[in-house]
């Protein structure tokens, strides 16, 4: 079946037959409950991905379908402003310290410089390019301090190719960042 997967193009579909016990343990549906029998998989191939839509798609719902209160940086990050700060702004070459708590589209959390421990904020250069993700010196460079911002950060802008665990490679990541 591997084999018919591999060979499979975009618009096709196919249904899979094949022997419970040949198929890899891992690659069955968890709760599959038997051992034997007949396996059959109705595969469909469609080319849905397209990740500027699915970050629309994103600010579409954070926003309430209003875009319009979220600004788009030219390398695509998205950045909203929760709440404005009242100090100096940003500027390059500036020592930035920030609070970040990352957060997986489905809203699972991997981070929080808030919550762990020593609670200290993350602190780099503004516009050496130096920090990963970059999507937060882009981010960073448009804030004051006290604001506090979301970002929506495609994967070029995270981590891009790269596993990170638990972040796998071309993950599109969300920050809620506190400049402090």
């Amino acid at each position: 079946y591997m084999n018919v997967l591999a060979s499979l193009s975009v618009d096709d579909s196919v249904i899979i037959k094949t022997k419970i016990e040949s198929v890899p343990e891992e690659h069955l549906p968890p709760n599959l409950g038997v051992k034997q029998g007949l396996l059959e998989l109705t595969v469909a191939v469609r080319n849905i991905w397209n990740e500027n839509n699915v970050l629309d798609e994103m600010v579409n719902q954070l926003s309430n379908n209003s875009p319009d209160s979220w600004t788009k940086t030219s390398r695509g990050v998205r950045i909203f402003w929760d709440e404005k700060g009242y100090g100096p702004k940003a500027e390059y070459g500036d020592s930035v310290r920030i609070h970040v708590k990352g957060l997986f589209p489905s809203g699972a959390a991997f981070m929080n410089t808030s919550t762990t421990e020593p609670k200290l904020p993350i602190s780099f250069l503004l516009g050496e390019g130096l920090i990963q993700p970059l999507a937060w010196d882009d981010a960073c460079s448009l804030t004051s301090q006290g604001d506090k911002i979301t970002v929506l950060t495609p994967h070029d802008m995270a981590f891009g190719d790269k596993d990170r665990r638990p972040i796998l490679k071309y993950s599109i990541l969300v920050f809620e960042i506190d400049v402090v």
